[in-house]
């Protein structure tokens, strides 16, 4: 961190604050600031501000790290997936072209 640009160093300040360390992409992005700072904004939104659930999110990250073959993201999310339903069979299952159906129908109570 000493060697950080003060625009550097106040984003390495907010991505330890929000994820408790520099990960992977980050190392890369945190050389433009603005990047890594548009980067964690869009994650955070997706990942916690977003109406996807956590499988959706999930699933989206696996099946983009597929289809461009990062295997940092899919071991990186890999646990993750597996924790909120996901089964490798399902995942090493998935074609390009595949339709994806990750929604839950929910019945909600209409109010006026």
């Amino acid at each position: 961190p000493e060697s950080l640009t003060p625009a550097q160093k106040t984003v390495f300040e907010q991505l330890v604050a929000g994820r408790g360390k520099i990960l992977g992409p980050y190392r890369v992005w945190i050389h433009s600031p603005e990047i890594a700072a548009r980067m964690e904004s869009l994650g955070t939104y997706l990942n916690k501000r977003s109406t996807l659930s956590t499988r959706e999110v999930e699933i989206g990250i696996l099946v983009i790290a597929a289809h461009w073959r990062s295997r940092y993201v899919i071991n990186a999310h890999i646990k993750a997936g597996m924790e909120c339903g996901l089964s490798l069979k399902a995942y090493n299952d998935i074609q390009v072209g595949d339709f994806l159906e990750v929604f839950e129908i929910q019945e909600i109570a209409r109010t006026l």
